[in-house]
């Protein structure tokens, strides 16, 4: 599932690293990277019921393990916290877009974290969903289909403000990886 960091250099910095990882960038090569993978068929049954409990009618598309790593020289660390949101964009697969155009479909992200669930606030546009975050464990991406009265409808549904598009910048990472660096 692609994804990227949207924030800025100098945002992650600040968020991501230490005083000491700061004073290294000097010397030292310094890469933040996200790993997302998809944890549908090993979710475990506590997660699932976590995420049952606070999604409401909402139904969940997919399960999503992110992780965010830095690695300073060749020291890597997973980042399980930060010290203030950054924002991650994910693009949809095509299987939890809406296509008919009588139904409106609207987005949530779940994040379970230290045994707690919490829906955080996400925005859809052009196919990706975007939210901000501070801690990296379990997410569900879930959805909600209301019927249109109009018939008009909306494709894609959701808040369509698109989110923060600042300055990350995604590789792709290695190929066959779910791993999107960014060099710092």
């Amino acid at each position: 599932m692609p994804a990227g960091l949207d924030d800025t250099e100098s945002e992650l910095i600040e968020r991501i690293l230490t005083n000491a990882d700061k004073t290294a960038m000097g010397s030292e090569d310094v890469k933040v990277y996200l790993k997302v993978d998809d944890i549908s068929a090993s979710v475990s049954e506590a997660d699932k019921n976590l995420i049952d409990g606070v999604k409401g009618d909402a139904t969940v598309g997919i399960y999503l393990d992110i992780d965010l790593f830095k690695k300073v020289g060749l020291t890597e660390t997973q980042i399980t916290e930060t010290n203030g949101a950054i924002t991650i964009s994910l693009e949809l697969p095509s299987s939890l877009i809406n296509t008919n155009p009588a139904i409106t479909r609207t987005y949530k992200v779940v994040r379970i974290h230290d045994g707690v669930a919490t829906v955080i606030p996400a925005t859809f546009a052009n196919g990706k969903i975007t939210f901000a975050t501070d801690e990296f464990s379990t997410y569900a991406l879930a959805y909600v289909d209301q019927q249109n009265n109009s018939g008009g409808g909306n494709t894609g549904g959701g808040s369509t403000d698109g989110g923060n598009t600042g300055g990350g910048n995604t590789d792709g990472g290695n190929a066959g990886e779910n791993v999107y660096y960014i060099d710092l």
